[in-house]
């Protein structure tokens, strides 16, 4: 909770609060007179639509093959879910999206019975931006259904390993807590599939299992590698603690019961990640390759065992970026071709002697490689799987080829341009900035084709001149600004050039909502870039509470351009009343329980003092919610927790931009919307996967909203009911909310993309039509929806059926007319005769109708509910 200061109301303030109370803005429509709810049920009727991109693809962590049909393999991503092919990669169908986290850390299958998966969760890369699970789950359907089977607080998973005649029999490598300590970390074996667990390894709650494999003769002999590693509270390329000396490797011969330390020619001192592989062939020899990003005796590289790990011998110094990677297979048919995986990855073909840099060929994979399958009947055909995506070669990796129909982009960031059919931009974990159409003319959503490439490197920031479509800001790593002219694809440097700065791997950037020429951004000091972004003022000192903070989140009051607010990552938060003159701080009076870093501010459009800020605490340690909003400029703070998970930070709270009572709030597992100012949370996700938000974009003409999810790309929601969804509103019985214009969009344009073939993705359009919502409080006996032109004449009437599912029962529902007449009245043998005639939503319909105004008339039990909804023609792209 925040301290609150106690203070008298103003009489002013008094009459307020009683109009408020006699308008019914404190009231609860649907549990009680205190709180106004929005019903769990009733979000079943929000329809997220994805639009991607998959051009890019998105980090790939672990690849399981049925290796008695390679043509069926699981890919578990980073933060978007398991995904499965049986037809060899030309189609996908996305499993694991909906359980209570789809971070993955390993997939495995059972080799005695491939109906047998087990995934376990939480990514065990220990970058800046990975997503934590809550143990592991098994599917006995081939990955239909889940279910928890335990180790709960594991946080991330390492490896697993199934015993290949007994699939009871699974170990789990706990690799555990990022960012603190946790008991729940080791080697865990079960011996009845699942429903207990028995510790058998067990370093320290500060060192986890990152890798753990088992002997391909042998089920009862493993080797486990513990790794020694630990994120603070800051953003950075490398972990604080990437070594240490309680990583090592460790081996067992008797299923777990005894565990051995394996020291000989190991590296003496601190030792990093690890990645082990057994030859196939010959389990003797085993190949390891270890390195912390911070030790420098010499010890980092490749080794390699023959005689099961009992010893090893130096054979390369290779060894790049470790934390990161630490990747190396070999040929389970060639032990002399082994291969590691990092930023650049190599192949060696005289057992790790010598190693040539870049072993994926042409046409080019993506960088950053995490896994790689070889196929023990053919070791030419390989499955690669990296921050790009999915890569499949048959040639030992001189040609690949790229698999671009996995929707499992990491955005950061997302960015609309102002026309109604608007562009969508968005920033992208290791694979730059991106711009689509939301949608497109024709029958298909935007595909690969239509997503324009803006940068590479990291993307982050993107946000465009709401005056002008054609500049966009973007950001890269580093806080890397730069400007484009969305014409010529020219883009110039707009971060400030100031001596001494630091600045955050992640940026802020605002447009001032009074001159789209002006932007703020904040390193150390906060700045305010004028002309669009080529002059740069300091308008602060430095701000930051720490030695390594810099600025995380900046923002403008769009009533008063003299109040400006900044956030940092080490949680200071500072506002300016009089445009950067004098900076108050006003972070100590949220009443946080330490550093949290300050996540997003939303300086309100309704109050000038009015201002939301989200704090996000994973990084230190904490889960917990952070929402606060402050009526007076931050002296105070009202705490908006309630509501929201217990388990799920903070990440983008943004205000609706035509209701001043409804918020949204992006969390690391769902995405929240609030009728009554924060008071009280609903998850909204319905369709949407259980994947971080890390931004929330409202678009001003279209009546949507989109987010950027870290794993599952840009996802569009119509928020049109939400928006209407105040508190006299819900008091009501039934209610038929106002329809967003809807627009006869052209069908024309010239077509894009592949004719032929299975192996493509495309995004979702809206509906053609018009989308129309109502509310029953309780089930009714009749329902009829008529809709009537401007001369009152009947053009359509939909009943039963054609209304949906269980349209007469309590709850949101969604109506969608295709714009199209009553089908006309035939007679038998003009229906015999009639041949691909249109055919509308739901049984069919008849001629199209022109723009103009259309009156709704929804008829429950003999009384009426009317609306008009106006159908517009296509605006262009202007």
């Amino acid at each position: 909770m925040s301290n609150m200061c106690v203070r008298v109301p103003s009489a002013r303030v008094l009459v307020t609060l009683i109009l408020l109370a006699l308008f019914g803005v404190f009231a609860s429509p649907v549990r009680s007179q205190d709180t106004a709810t929005i019903d769990e049920d009733w979000t079943d009727a929000f329809q997220w639509r994805s639009i991607g991109p998959t051009t890019a693809g998105g980090r790939i962590v672990r690849i399981a093959v049925v290796e008695s049909d390679p043509n069926t393999f699981y890919v578990a991503s980073a933060g978007g879910g398991l995904w499965k092919t049986t037809n060899n990669g030309i189609t996908f169908e996305g499993l694991f999206q909906h359980e209570s986290t789809i971070s993955i850390g390993d997939v495995v299958v059972s080799p005695s019975n491939p109906d047998i998966v087990w995934v376990g969760t939480g990514e065990h890369n220990p970058r800046n931006s990975v997503s934590w699970g809550d143990g592991v789950y098994k599917s006995t359907d081939g990955g239909k259904t889940w279910k928890n089977m335990g180790l709960k607080d594991s946080f991330q998973i390492g490896r697993m390993a199934i015993h290949p005649t007994n699939p009871d029999i699974v170990y789990v490598g706990a690799l555990g807590r990022l960012w603190g300590p946790n008991r729940q970390r080791g080697v865990f074996k079960t011996t009845d599939g699942g429903e207990t667990w028995r510790k058998v390894l067990f370093v320290s709650e500060n060192t986890g299992i990152i890798e753990l494999q088992m002997n391909p003769d042998d089920p009862d002999t493993l080797l486990a590698a513990a790794y020694q590693r630990r994120r603070d509270g800051f953003d950075g390329g490398e972990p604080a603690i990437s070594s240490g000396p309680e990583s090592g490797v460790y081996k067992t011969t008797d299923g777990g019961k005894k565990w051995t330390r394996l020291s000989k020619g190991l590296p003496e001192g601190d030792m990093g990640r690890t990645g082990i592989d057994y030859y196939q062939s010959d389990p003797d020899i085993v190949y390891l390759q270890t390195g912390g990003s911070r030790v420098r005796d010499g010890s980092n590289g490749v080794y390699r065992s023959e005689d099961g790990g009992d010893s090893w011998k130096k054979v390369n110094d290779l060894s790049i970026r470790p934390m990161y990677y630490s990747q190396i297979r070999v040929d389970p048919s060639d032990d002399q071709r082994v291969y590691t995986m990092a930023t650049s990855s190599h192949r060696s073909t005289d057992g790790g002697k010598t190693f040539s840099s870049g072993f994926a060929g042409r046409p080019r994979t993506h960088e950053d490689s995490h896994e790689l399958w070889i196929d023990p009947r053919d070791g030419a055909h390989m499955i690669l799987g990296n921050d790009g995506g999915l890569f499949q070669t048959y040639d030992y990796g001189r040609n690949w080829d790229f698999i671009g129909n996995l929707p499992i982009a990491q955005s950061y960031h997302v960015g609309l341009s102002p026309q109604r059919r608007y562009w969508a931009y968005t920033g992208l974990q290791d694979n730059g900035n991106w711009g689509a159409p939301n949608l497109m003319r024709g029958t298909r959503g935007p595909g690969n084709d239509d997503w324009v490439r803006v940068s590479g490197a990291d993307g982050f920031v993107c946000l465009v001149d709401p005056n002008d479509a054609n500049t966009l800001y973007y950001e890269t790593q580093n806080s890397n600004m730069r400007r484009m002219d969305l014409r010529t694809g020219r883009s110039s440097r707009i971060r400030p050039q100031a001596e001494n700065q630091r600045w955050n791997w992640e940026g802020p950037l605002c447009i001032s909502p009074h001159d789209s020429k002006v932007l703020f951004t904040v390193g150390k000091n906060v700045f305010r870039l004028s002309d669009r972004g080529d002059d740069a003022d300091e308008i602060s000192d430095d701000l930051s509470s720490a030695e390594r903070g810099s600025g995380s989140a900046v923002a403008q009051s769009p009533i008063n351009a003299n109040v400006i607010y900044a956030g940092y990552t080490d949680g200071a938060l500072w506002v300016t009343r009089d445009g950067g003159k004098e900076w108050k701080r006003i972070d100590t009076n949220v009443g946080l329980p330490g550093q949290r870093w300050v996540d997003s501010i939303e300086a309100s459009r309704y109050e000038e003092g009015r201002v939301y800020v989200a704090f996000d605490g994973h990084r230190s340690n904490d889960d917990a919610p952070y929402a606060f909003v402050s009526e007076d400029y931050g002296a105070t703070w009202r705490s908006m927790n309630d509501g929201l998970p217990e388990n799920g930070s903070t990440r983008a709270l943004r205000e609706d931009i035509t209701n001043p009572n409804l918020l949204y709030c992006g969390t690391e597992f769902a995405m929240f919307a609030s009728i009554d100012r924060g008071r009280s949370w609903t998850k909204i996700n319905n369709n949407l996967p259980t994947v971080a938000i890390h931004e929330v974009a409202l678009h001003g003409k279209s009546g949507e909203i989109v987010v950027a999810s870290h794993g599952r790309g840009l996802w569009v929601l119509d928020v049109t009911p939400l928006r209407q969804m105040t508190t006299r509103v819900h008091r009501r019985s039934a209610h038929l909310f106002q329809p967003q214009p809807a627009i006869l969009w052209q069908r024309g344009g010239l077509p894009t993309g592949d004719l032929y073939g299975g192996r493509r993705w495309y995004g979702e359009n809206p509906y053609r039509g018009a989308v129309i919502y109502y509310f029953l409080r309780q089930s009714v006996g009749s329902l009829v929806l008529t809709i009537t032109d401007d001369e009152g004449n009947v053009i359509r009437t939909m009943t039963g059926d054609a209304l949906g599912k269980d349209a007469r029962s309590p709850g949101l529902h969604r109506i969608e007319w295709n714009t199209r007449r009553d089908p006309a009245r035939r007679t038998t043998n003009e229906r015999r005769s009639s041949r691909g005639g249109q055919q509308g939503n739901r049984g069919g319909s008849g001629s199209q109708v022109s723009t103009g105004t259309y009156r709704l008339t929804l008829t429950i039990n003999g009384e009426q509910l009317t609306q008009s909804v106006q159908l517009q023609s296509d605006p262009g792209d202007g």
